[in-house]
C-alpha cells in the first residue's frame, strides 16, 4: 500500500476517497416504502417481505377479512390472538407441511408467531411450496403487544 501512495499519491487519494463515498452510502438507512393506501401488496418485490404491527393494524381496521396464519403452539393461542378468525397451524406438527399445502396458494397471508423466528421459518417453507404471498409479521405477538393492540379469544 505503501508502494502504491509513493508512486500514485493522486489515484491512490481518489481510490479512497471513491471507497469512502461507495461505503458511506452503502451504509446509510433507506427508507421503507410505508404501507399506506397506494400501495399494493401486488408489487411486494422483497424475498421475505415482512409487515410492522403499526401497518398490520392499519390493514386489519380496513380489511378484516385479512387471512393471518397463527404458527405458535396451542398452548400459546389459548393466550389470545390477533384476530377471531386467524387460521391456526403449529409449526411444530409432525404435519405442518400438509396441513398448510391445504392452503390457498394464490392467496395473501400474513404469518405470525410469539416473536417473528417461527413465523419466517414458516414464511419460507410456504415459499417452498408455491406460495406466492407470505408476508411474515415483524416480532411478532410481542410487538403486537408492545405496540398497544388487543388479542382476541383469551382462554378463561
Amino acid at each position: 500500500m505503501d508502494w502504491l501512495k509513493t508512486n500514485y499519491p493522486t489515484k491512490f487519494t481518489a481510490i479512497i476517497i471513491g471507497i469512502l463515498a461507495i461505503g458511506i452510502d452503502a451504509c446509510t438507512p433507506g427508507e421503507k416504502p410505508s404501507l399506506d393506501q397506494s400501495t399494493s401488496l401486488d408489487v411486494v418485490t422483497e424475498i421475505d417481505p415482512t409487515i410492522a404491527v403499526d401497518a398490520l393494524q392499519q390493514l386489519l381496521s380496513e380489511t378484516p377479512e385479512l387471512l393471518l396464519l397463527d404458527v405458535r403452539t396451542p398452548e400459546e393461542v389459548a393466550e389470545g390472538k390477533i384476530t377471531e378468525n386467524a387460521i391456526h397451524i403449529n409449526i411444530h406438527d409432525t404435519d405442518f407441511t400438509q396441513q398448510v399445502s391445504n392452503l390457498d396458494r394464490h392467496a395473501t397471508y400474513y404469518v405470525y408467531c410469539k416473536a417473528g423466528g417461527r413465523s419466517a421459518k414458516a414464511q419460507k417453507e410456504m415459499q417452498n411450496l408455491g406460495f406466492k404471498q407470505v408476508i411474515n409479521v415483524e416480532g411478532g405477538l410481542t410487538s403486537w403487544l408492545n405496540a398497544g393492540y388487543p388479542l382476541v379469544s383469551k382462554t378463561p
